[in-house]
């Protein structure tokens, strides 16, 4: 639904294949509207604002998840959902993610380990929260 009015907010206000236009998608994330946007008006000029990584995150994806699995086993059946980590466990979880020989994505990290919507600028200050 969200991407008919999109297409339509675009053909109404930029005529024809968007020769000589510049689109500029603000929100980032995944690039589904700058996707969108170029595929809609194939020869304007569309900016992507990957203000968060996602591209680069991309080429990561098998280190992101090979992490995600390692703290999933040290979690899991031991922790309570919505329910504050020990500090112990916490404590393991730091030391999986500092002994890790991959990429760590800060973006995930912090949406797998922090009280939803927390974000942090560091590993030591993701250290620094309660884990959730």
């Amino acid at each position: 639904m969200f991407l008919k009015h999109f297409t339509q907010i675009l053909n109404d206000n930029i005529n024809g294949d968007g020769g000589g236009w510049t689109i500029i998608d603000v929100f980032g994330g995944s690039g589904l509207l700058s996707h969108t946007a170029k595929r809609i008006k194939p020869n304007a000029r569309v900016i992507y604002n990957d203000f968060d990584g996602y591209s680069q995150r991309l080429n990561y994806i098998n280190d992101i998840n090979r992490l995600r699995q390692q703290l999933y086993q040290a979690v899991d059946g031991v922790v309570a959902k919505n329910k504050r980590i020990t500090p112990e466990l916490k404590a393991k979880l730091i030391g999986i993610i500092n002994d890790f020989d991959g990429y760590k994505d800060l973006n995930s990290l912090a949406s797998w380990l922090l009280f939803s919507g927390q974000q942090v600028g560091t590993l030591e200050e993701l250290f620094e929260q309660g884990f959730w």
